[in-house]
């Protein structure tokens, strides 16, 4: 039985107007979890679509769930 793991890409984001390896340290930080930049999607660790919505909300970006 392997441990399975959830992941939530973040896309969208345009690189040449945000800053994406910043925006990722800071919603690692707010949301006290991991995350990847894969070119140009976040990949944060974990179920938590609503706390990643408000959390950009919170910052200034809209959000499309």
């Amino acid at each position: 039985t392997g441990v399975q793991t959830c992941a939530l890409p973040i896309s969208g984001l345009s690189p040449t107007q945000i800053d994406l390896p910043e925006l990722l340290a800071q919603l690692k930080s707010s949301l006290g979890t991991g995350g990847t930049l894969d070119e140009e999607t976040l990949v944060i660790q974990g179920d938590l679509v609503e706390r990643v919505a408000a959390a950009l909300t919170k910052l200034g970006y809209k959000v499309k769930q």
